[in-house]
């Protein structure tokens, strides 16, 4: 149970590390696309204005990736709890041993048929 409980956390931290990859390499693409608006921009753009769509985007990126592992996170949890929901349902096994009345005889296959 130990190898099967570390196999899957380690996969979750391994998925978990390659959305963050994912998530910030998106962030950097808003980030580049934000910097090329600015820098291409005909009518210019104040410098206390572009410093703000800078600043805002900047803070924007770590905010879009601590959203992204929350929401990754609840999901996983509420996952867990739906599991144990479902086996709260599962219909309980009948007895071990059968009723006495249930029974076959002491001496049942008498010649092995």
């Amino acid at each position: 149970h130990q190898n099967d409980n570390t196999s899957t956390f380690f996969l979750f931290i391994c998925t978990s590390r390659a959305l963050s990859v994912l998530v910030d390499t998106i962030c950097i693409l808003y980030l580049i696309a934000i910097i090329v608006y600015i820098m291409t921009n005909s009518d210019g753009i104040p410098g206390g204005n572009a410093g703000l769509l800078l600043t805002s985007a900047l803070s924007l990126t770590s905010v879009f990736q601590m959203g992204v592992k929350l929401s990754a996170d609840t999901e996983l949890y509420m996952t867990a709890v739906e599991r144990v929901l479902e086996y709260t349902a599962i219909k309980p096994e009948a007895e071990l041993e059968s009723t006495p009345d249930r029974k076959p005889p002491k001496n049942w296959p008498q010649m092995g048929e």
